[in-house]
């Protein structure tokens, strides 16, 4: 940028003196920068070695096909595609630049299983980076082993286990929480009111209540995280709140949806330096909050962790101290045997907090509020739920009992198949790879294509959403709701670490936190089902969804309002 800023001065110096302004020259370098890129990926896509692939026309000469995947609803364009071209496409995105999209079991299983031979590109980690920060979903190579085995016995099943207890004592607060909400119509005495918009005539029901679930669940899971994961009451449910959980909370407000400036900032960071972004603004004073926080707490469970080491206590012994996801990330880090090179920084052990945090809650609540609507619309399948729920006795069922539940268990897959947040991921070859197609593909001089050649630095898309409602797979009635459809094995294996779906990936960078997820999202519908029914708004609003990293429920016409997913809520007598 230096050097084009040098080239551009003399140019400016015949033209008046407001071009010679530092932002002039700074922006005028940029525009030189954004027109050479242009040409050059221009030049880059006609010789591209997978040019014979077949796939939409630019829809727009900027932005190629980019933003009729942001405006549209998340994953509906790229199924569009695979049902006119095939399972694997060619895209273009923003200047040009060509990117493939797949929904192929075989080529998407290669990728996962050559995990390090396939990096995130540099585009889609700075838009994680902006939010996360440099965690364990970002990282790569060297530095994502270390942090990933540091990490790992946090999330071994003998931990998790021993997480319940907060998943039932939270789980059991938003109970009384909608227990109130029902009681009153909806009367709520914190700032925040769970229902965003008064019920209209038509959804006010006796004995029922409009009630957002989607923004007393985005609570319940944020409390979750907070006790499961760093042993901190943030209150976000009984609205005493904290102003580490009105930073998660505002981070995650602040990114429900993904804009074209966004996009454009992933491939050209010096933009971040010309146009002001109150987004920005907002997720970067919210990670300094936490990061604040967090360092805090940080240093306090370190020195709490030393202690129980010159006692000579181990982490698992019953007299040891905290057992939350942090202090076991620490007692991990800090081992006398861990080599200096495997050890994180306290900003790392800091940044797969911030991860954990905002990934965890965000996908978590998205996903039982897609399952609560699936529920609403589908009474059988709720009614027998809670058949199955309402026959257990204990109100809070041992990690063993509550895993053993079966119908419980096709529901949570069903929902994690049909409606799982995280609609896809990109990678990019770190050198140029031959991918093989379980499923070929006509080519546009015609001939079918059992393979494509991919460049080194090539982006592309594995659409979680198409393998998960593969018909394929499947059958033909992949697109439907139906928990009895896991009675009888799928057609075809999922390269998958959990339920033969992509929902949490898999490979060696699949989702290190799921059975944490899962556990979590068992407990709560357990206490939910059993205490409520939940039922469609007489009003039908139409409800579409956003994307940025998870998708998320919005009500058409109430956009500026946020995510939400108002449901009809009654108590169970």
């Amino acid at each position: 940028m230096a050097a084009l800023t040098r080239f551009i001065e003399p140019l400016l110096d015949a033209l008046p003196a407001w071009t010679r302004h530092p932002v002039a020259v700074t922006a005028g370098a940029a525009l030189t920068l954004v027109a050479a890129a242009f040409l050059y990926l221009l030049v880059r896509a006609r010789s591209s070695k997978f040019a014979n692939l077949n796939g939409p026309a630019p829809a727009n000469w900027l932005w190629g096909n980019m933003l009729q995947v942001i405006h549209g609803q998340p994953g509906e364009y790229n199924t569009i595609w695979f049902k006119e071209f095939g399972a694997t496409v060619q895209v273009t995105a923003l200047l040009g630049r060509k990117q493939i999209a797949t929904g192929d079991l075989q080529a998407i299983g290669y990728i996962l299983q050559h995990s390090y031979s396939f990096t995130k590109p540099a585009s889609s980690n700075r838009i994680l980076e902006s939010v996360l920060g440099n965690g364990l979903l970002s990282s790569e190579g060297h530095k994502h082993r270390a942090q990933r085995r540091v990490l790992q016995p946090a999330f071994s099943p003998n931990h998790t286990k021993n997480l319940l207890p907060p998943f039932w004592a939270k789980s059991y607060e938003l109970q009384e929480v909608w227990n109130r909400m029902v009681e009153t119509g909806g009367d709520w005495d914190g700032p925040d009111p769970p229902s965003y918009t008064p019920p209209v005539p038509e959804d006010v029901v006796p004995g029922a209540c409009k009630i957002d679930v989607l923004n007393t669940l985005n609570k319940l899971s944020l409390d979750i995280l907070g006790l499961a994961g760093m042993n901190v009451e943030l209150g976000a449910l009984s609205n005493t709140g904290s102003e580490l959980s009105d930073a998660y909370r505002d981070m995650a407000n602040a990114t429900h949806h993904m804009s074209a400036l966004m996009i454009a900032e992933a491939w050209f960071p010096i933009l971040k330096k010309i146009i002001p972004s109150k987004r920005r603004d907002i997720v970067e004073k919210n990670m300094r909050i936490s990061a604040a926080h967090g360092m805090k707490l940080l240093q306090q469970k370190k020195l709490a962790i030393a202690k129980e080491r010159e006692a000579g206590l181990k982490q698992d012994d019953d007299l040891a101290g905290e057992k939350d996801l942090l202090s076991l990330l620490i007692r991990a880090n800090t081992e006398p045997d861990l080599r200096e090179d495997q050890k994180l920084t306290d900003e790392e052990v800091l940044n797969q907090m911030t991860t954990f945090m905002f990934a965890g809650h965000e996908t978590t609540s998205g996903t039982l509020s897609w399952c609560l609507e699936k529920l609403a619309y589908h009474p059988d399948i709720q009614e027998k739920l809670y058949a199955e729920l309402a026959a257990v006795p204990d109100p809070e069922p041992t990690f063993d009992e509550l895993m053993a539940l079966p119908y419980l268990d096709k529901v949570v897959r069903e929902i994690m198949r049909t409606d799982n947040p995280v609609i896809g991921t990109m990678r990019t070859p770190i050198e140029d790879v031959t991918l093989p197609l379980g499923s070929p593909v006509r080519g546009r001089d015609g001939k079918m294509l059992d393979s494509v050649t991919v460049p080194a630095g090539t982006e592309i898309f594995l659409s979680v959403l198409a393998v998960n409602t593969s018909e394929a797979v499947w059958g033909p009635d992949a697109k439907q709701f139906n928990p009895d459809r896991f009675d009888n094995p799928a057609l075809q294996k999922v390269p998958g670490v959990f339920g033969n779906l992509l929902s949490f990936l898999g490979g060696a960078r699949h989702c290190i936190g799921y059975r944490f997820a899962v556990l979590e999202i068992k407990a709560a519908l357990f206490v939910m089902i059993r205490g409520f029914t939940f039922e469609p708004l007489p009003s039908r609003p139409k409800m579409e969804r956003e994307w940025m990293i998870v998708q998320r429920p919005v009500v058409v016409g109430e956009k500026k309002l946020g995510p939400q997913m108002p449901l009809l809520v009654r108590k169970r007598e």
